[in-house]
């Protein structure tokens, strides 16, 4: 019998034009220049390497119908490195949205990858899920978002009167001082925050001294830069870097500002005397200070980090599927147990 479908690895250099086509059937935003530079940002000038992209071909008019990226990432555990990839872009237009063609190219490309890359994660959303687990992807965890108010007029302005507002935030944000201050002091915050203007050397100090025991993905100056080059037409991103007090670099936050919340993409304390649940308060008053109203992260992997997080008063809201195909564990595996990612590991964000 003829086969309905066939697969083949794009050429990246010639194929922008077909596979932006395609995104701009599936994936709601990723157009025009938006689709430009995330194509060459993260499938052509990715510092790990070029990514693969497999297209969807359906044979009776030769025609590309779907496609599935495959981003690399490098990840560590302790000095040991490991190639991997987040799954990306996934695609199948309309007329080709069927279970059977979309579940095809998802194996192809997960056999595809099985030479390259140690192992395969990605965030699928609702729509996906069924071919997700059908493909051979199991569910490893979830990303959970995390935030924190730090100032609270906002929050009253969407719900009592206005000439009601100041009242009850001077009251809650007193409180909201009364808790954090005291807890920073008892908890030996020496940190000073300061905004970067790039990812300097200081960034590579942070991420030596990073936690032995855990599987991260490169957060290298390098990498960093690359990751967080492109706005991409939303907010400026900004770079905060704390120095402890003997002025050494001590961790750091990535974020951006909107409508007055800090929606934070990366954040990595150095393994130091001070510890998560300080550092993240410690950046909370620093935010505050500029005008920040809430604060908002997520993170997946190891349960201490997540327990710092709630000790620092941040309250947990939505979750997310992280699913995981693993063609190698010999070096690293990527667990619940093991694993630091936040945003920065996902191939986008809103």
């Amino acid at each position: 019998m003829e086969t309905k479908y066939s697969f083949v690895k794009a050429d990246l250099d010639s194929s922008r034009i077909e596979v932006a086509g395609l995104w701009a059937q599936g994936l709601g935003g990723l157009v025009d220049r938006t689709a430009e530079v995330k194509y060459r940002q993260y499938y052509l000038d990715n510092p790990v390497g070029r990514a693969d992209c497999i297209v969807l071909i359906h044979n009776a008019d030769g025609k590309a119908v779907g496609v599935q990226g495959f981003v690399p990432r490098r990840f560590w555990r302790g000095d040991k490195p490991v190639n991997a990839a987040v799954m990306a872009d996934f695609v199948v237009v309309p007329e080709h949205r069927s279970l059977g063609p979309a579940l095809q190219l998802m194996r192809s490309g997960i056999a595809m990858s099985k030479t390259r890359f140690a192992f395969l994660y990605g965030t699928p959303n609702q729509k996906s899920l069924a071919i997700v687990r059908r493909a051979g992807l199991t569910t490893i965890g979830q990303f959970t978002r995390y935030t924190k108010v730090v100032r609270s007029a906002s929050y009253w302005q969407r719900r009592v009167p206005a000439w009601l507002v100041p009242v009850l935030a001077f009251l809650t944000d007193g409180a909201i001082v009364a808790v954090d201050r005291p807890r920073l002091l008892l908890g030996g915050d020496s940190l000073t925050w300061a905004e970067q203007s790039e990812f300097g050397p200081e960034f590579d100090t942070i991420w030596q001294r990073r936690f032995g025991d855990r599987v991260y993905g490169d957060r290298s100056r390098e990498v960093l830069a690359w990751r967080y080059r492109e706005a991409n037409g939303k907010e400026p991103w900004r770079r905060s870097l704390a120095r402890d007090i003997a002025g050494a670099p001590a961790g750091y936050v990535v974020w951006r500002l909107r409508e007055g919340v800090a929606l934070i993409s990366d954040f990595l304390i150095a393994k130091a005397d001070v510890n998560l649940q300080t550092a993240m308060r410690s950046f909370a008053w620093h935010a505050r200070m500029i005008g920040v109203e809430r604060i908002s992260l997520e993170f997946f992997g190891i349960g201490e980090v997540s327990r710092a997080l709630l000790a620092a008063g941040f309250a947990p809201r939505e979750q997310s599927l992280v699913v995981h195909v693993e063609h190698d564990g010999s070096v690293a595996s990527l667990s619940a147990a093991t694993a630091y990612m936040t945003s920065f590991d996902r191939d986008h964000e809103e």
